[in-house]
Protein backbone atom coordinates (compact mmCIF):
# COMPACT_ATOMS: atom_id res chain seq x y z
CA UNK A 1 0.00 0.00 0.00
CA UNK A 2 1.63 3.54 -1.22
CA UNK A 3 2.22 5.46 2.08
CA UNK A 4 -0.10 8.78 1.93
CA UNK A 5 1.54 12.49 2.14
CA UNK A 6 1.90 14.00 5.73
CA UNK A 7 -0.37 16.71 6.66
CA UNK A 8 1.71 19.56 7.33
CA UNK A 9 -0.76 22.68 7.87
CA UNK A 10 -4.10 23.56 7.27
CA UNK A 11 -3.16 24.26 3.53
CA UNK A 12 -0.36 22.17 3.03
CA UNK A 13 0.59 18.32 2.48
CA UNK A 14 4.17 16.48 2.23
CA UNK A 15 3.99 16.28 -1.33
CA UNK A 16 2.74 19.76 -2.02
CA UNK A 17 4.55 21.46 -5.22
CA UNK A 18 1.60 23.48 -6.55
CA UNK A 19 1.64 26.74 -5.30
CA UNK A 20 -0.94 29.71 -5.93
CA UNK A 21 -3.45 29.81 -8.51
CA UNK A 22 -1.74 32.14 -11.48
CA UNK A 23 -3.75 31.90 -14.47
CA UNK A 24 -7.13 30.53 -15.81
CA UNK A 25 -7.37 29.71 -19.74
CA UNK A 26 -11.11 29.41 -21.78
CA UNK A 27 -11.45 28.39 -24.86
CA UNK A 28 -14.57 29.53 -26.42
CA UNK A 29 -16.18 29.97 -29.82
CA UNK A 30 -16.83 33.71 -29.18
CA UNK A 31 -14.01 35.52 -27.48
CA UNK A 32 -16.71 38.46 -27.28
CA UNK A 33 -19.08 37.08 -25.25
CA UNK A 34 -16.48 35.76 -22.86
CA UNK A 35 -15.00 39.04 -22.24
CA UNK A 36 -18.46 41.21 -22.09
CA UNK A 37 -19.08 38.06 -19.19
CA UNK A 38 -15.49 38.67 -17.45
CA UNK A 39 -15.51 42.59 -18.28
CA UNK A 40 -18.75 42.75 -16.26
CA UNK A 41 -16.88 40.71 -13.12
CA UNK A 42 -14.58 43.68 -12.77
CA UNK A 43 -11.61 42.00 -15.21
CA UNK A 44 -9.44 43.70 -17.65
CA UNK A 45 -8.45 45.63 -19.34
CA UNK A 46 -7.57 43.04 -21.86
CA UNK A 47 -4.86 43.01 -24.39
CA UNK A 48 -6.30 41.25 -27.64
CA UNK A 49 -4.32 40.07 -30.60
CA UNK A 50 -4.74 37.39 -33.18
CA UNK A 51 -1.95 34.49 -33.24
CA UNK A 52 -1.50 33.62 -37.37
CA UNK A 53 1.17 31.46 -38.69
CA UNK A 54 0.30 33.47 -41.75
CA UNK A 55 2.25 36.58 -40.02
CA UNK A 56 5.52 34.41 -39.35
CA UNK A 57 4.87 33.16 -36.22
CA UNK A 58 5.82 29.38 -35.77
CA UNK A 59 2.47 27.25 -34.87
CA UNK A 60 2.59 23.77 -34.08
CA UNK A 61 -0.12 20.80 -33.83
CA UNK A 62 0.59 17.52 -33.23
CA UNK A 63 4.21 18.13 -33.36
CA UNK A 64 3.80 19.37 -36.46
CA UNK A 65 4.03 22.41 -38.37
CA UNK A 66 0.32 23.93 -39.10
CA UNK A 67 -1.67 26.32 -40.72
CA UNK A 68 -4.21 27.75 -37.99
CA UNK A 69 -4.77 31.15 -36.10
CA UNK A 70 -6.65 32.32 -33.12
CA UNK A 71 -7.59 35.54 -30.75
CA UNK A 72 -5.67 35.44 -27.88
CA UNK A 73 -7.18 37.78 -25.02
CA UNK A 74 -4.98 38.49 -22.41
CA UNK A 75 -5.71 40.67 -19.05
CA UNK A 76 -4.29 40.68 -15.44
CA UNK A 77 -5.89 41.19 -12.22
CA UNK A 78 -4.40 41.42 -8.72
CA UNK A 79 -2.09 38.44 -9.03
CA UNK A 80 -4.00 36.24 -10.91
CA UNK A 81 -3.30 36.00 -15.44
CA UNK A 82 -6.58 35.20 -17.37
CA UNK A 83 -6.66 33.80 -20.74
CA UNK A 84 -9.13 33.51 -23.31
CA UNK A 85 -8.74 32.03 -26.67
CA UNK A 86 -11.00 31.43 -29.85
CA UNK A 87 -10.17 29.51 -32.92
CA UNK A 88 -10.52 31.35 -36.28
CA UNK A 89 -9.45 29.17 -38.40
CA UNK A 90 -7.16 25.93 -39.37
CA UNK A 91 -7.12 22.23 -36.96
CA UNK A 92 -5.46 23.18 -34.29
CA UNK A 93 -6.08 21.65 -29.92
CA UNK A 94 -8.22 24.54 -29.55
CA UNK A 95 -10.58 23.72 -31.95
CA UNK A 96 -10.04 20.08 -30.52
CA UNK A 97 -11.24 20.95 -27.39
CA UNK A 98 -14.06 22.56 -28.62
CA UNK A 99 -15.11 20.55 -30.34
CA UNK A 100 -15.33 17.67 -27.66
CA UNK A 101 -16.31 19.57 -24.62
CA UNK A 102 -17.31 22.94 -25.98
CA UNK A 103 -16.68 26.33 -24.31
CA UNK A 104 -15.17 26.01 -21.19
CA UNK A 105 -12.07 26.02 -18.84
CA UNK A 106 -9.11 24.48 -19.85
CA UNK A 107 -6.63 24.99 -17.78
CA UNK A 108 -5.02 26.43 -15.08
CA UNK A 109 -1.60 27.18 -13.67
CA UNK A 110 -0.16 27.71 -10.61
CA UNK A 111 3.40 28.41 -9.34
CA UNK A 112 5.47 25.48 -8.02
CA UNK A 113 6.57 25.33 -4.17
CA UNK A 114 9.72 23.28 -4.96
CA UNK A 115 12.40 22.04 -6.87
CA UNK A 116 10.03 19.23 -7.79
CA UNK A 117 9.33 18.06 -11.64
CA UNK A 118 6.22 16.85 -11.73
CA UNK A 119 5.22 15.28 -15.65
CA UNK A 120 2.00 14.36 -17.48
CA UNK A 121 1.48 10.24 -17.00
CA UNK A 122 2.95 8.59 -19.70
CA UNK A 123 -0.57 7.31 -20.63
CA UNK A 124 -1.88 10.66 -21.13
CA UNK A 125 -2.93 11.60 -24.40
CA UNK A 126 -3.38 15.12 -24.24
CA UNK A 127 -1.66 17.41 -26.72
CA UNK A 128 -0.48 19.57 -23.76
CA UNK A 129 2.22 18.86 -21.12
CA UNK A 130 2.72 20.30 -17.87
CA UNK A 131 6.37 21.30 -16.27
CA UNK A 132 8.04 23.06 -13.04
CA UNK A 133 10.78 24.60 -14.43
CA UNK A 134 13.45 26.68 -12.47
CA UNK A 135 14.75 28.70 -15.08
CA UNK A 136 14.32 32.07 -14.85
CA UNK A 137 12.51 34.15 -18.09
CA UNK A 138 10.69 37.30 -18.62
CA UNK A 139 7.15 35.73 -18.64
CA UNK A 140 7.19 34.91 -14.98
CA UNK A 141 8.25 32.87 -12.48
CA UNK A 142 8.62 29.54 -12.06
CA UNK A 143 4.94 27.66 -13.12
CA UNK A 144 3.15 24.30 -13.85
CA UNK A 145 0.19 24.17 -16.60
CA UNK A 146 -2.48 21.32 -15.52
CA UNK A 147 -4.34 21.37 -18.36
CA UNK A 148 -8.29 19.72 -17.66
CA UNK A 149 -8.77 16.35 -18.16
CA UNK A 150 -5.21 14.97 -17.62
CA UNK A 151 -3.73 12.66 -14.97
CA UNK A 152 -0.29 13.91 -13.53
CA UNK A 153 1.86 11.72 -11.38
CA UNK A 154 4.89 12.58 -10.00
CA UNK A 155 8.00 10.01 -11.32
Amino acid sequence: MKTLPKVLGPTELSNSFLGNLVQVCVFTRDYRRTLEGFINLGVGPWTIRTVDSSKNIEVIYRDLPADFSVKLCLANSQNMNWEIIEPLRGRSIYADFLERHGDGLQHLAFSCNSSATPSASASSKSAATGHCSTATSSAASSSIILPLRTIYAPR
